[in-house]
Order: C-alpha cells, then sequence, then structure tokens
C-alpha cells in the first residue's frame, strides 16, 4: 500500500482520535509489537466505533497484547457514548472492508469477545485494459432511433 493511502486510511482520517491509536511495546525493543486504531463516527442513529486496524508481532500473538489494546480502546470508545462498535469496516473511510474469513486467528479473536458476523464485504478489481470500451456501433443504432448521448451540463 503506498504511503499516501496509508496516511488517509488512518491518520488522515478525519475522525482520527490520538486516544484511540495504541502502540504495545516491550521494554528495551525497539519496534511495537502491537497497534490499534479506533475511531468514533457519528451516524444517523447514534455514535459507532469502529476497530479500523488492530496487529501484533505474530511471535508475541496469544499473549493478551491484542486483548488489552482493544479493552483500552473499547473503555474510552464507551466514555464517548459509544454504543455498538464494528470491526475494519468503518465507512466511508476504511482500511479494509471486514476481516478476511481467512484470517482465522483474528475471526476468533473477535468471536471471543462477543462478535457476531453480519454479512461478507469484499473489495474487487477489475483489469480494465482486457475491456474494450468502443461504443460507436451502438451509438450508431441509437442514432438511428433518434436517441442522442451527450454529456450533461
Amino acid at each position: 500500500m503506498p504511503d499516501f493511502l496509508l496516511n488517509e486510511k488512518t491518520f488522515g482520517d478525519p475522525d482520527y482520535d490520538p486516544e484511540l491509536t495504541l502502540v504495545g511495546k516491550i521494554e528495551n525493543r525497539e519496534l511495537p509489537i502491537a497497534f490499534i486504531q479506533g475511531v468514533v463516527r457519528k451516524r444517523a442513529d447514534g455514535k459507532v466505533g469502529y476497530i479500523k486496524l488492530l496487529c501484533v508481532d505474530s511471535n508475541e500473538r496469544r499473549k493478551g497484547h491484542a486483548r488489552m489494546l482493544y479493552e483500552n480502546v473499547e473503555q474510552k470508545m464507551k466514555k464517548q457514548n459509544v454504543k455498538q462498535i464494528r470491526v475494519y469496516e468503518s465507512y466511508p473511510n476504511y482500511f479494509m472492508p471486514g476481516i478476511d474469513p481467512f484470517y482465522t486467528e483474528a475471526v476468533c479473536f473477535f468471536e471471543r469477545l462477543g462478535y457476531k458476523k453480519i454479512g461478507d464485504t469484499s473489495n474487487l478489481v477489475a483489469d480494465l485494459s482486457l475491456q474494450s470500451f468502443d461504443t460507436e456501433s451502438e451509438e450508431k443504432k441509437l442514432l438511428e432511433e433518434k436517441i442522442v448521448f451527450r454529456r450533461a451540463k
């Protein structure tokens, strides 16, 4: 992911809150071992909390780091009167559309916290270079029927 996009989806999010962005570190170790970012968004039915990103160093998993970070963010969201927290899907500026169902560790982690699956979402990509967008023959047929296409004004 390019740096500009990572920044847009995390620290550049209009609802970015440094209080909901935490790093887990171990003493005498330079790099962090865990990271969580949450945001709170005002929706029509009230405030909704979103976990945008949660990651733990693979050598540090299953030691309680993710749960500790999550519970800290959850408590801060409760203080902001958040009644619902959603994971990864954080309309309109999301990092991912949801948990990859093949990422079993993450699915199990959030299920242990009481989360329930509400649907499936996917990011899809299409290679437009494989398509022909020439519409000349269709346009000619429509013109014969007195149907004209033009740019909107």
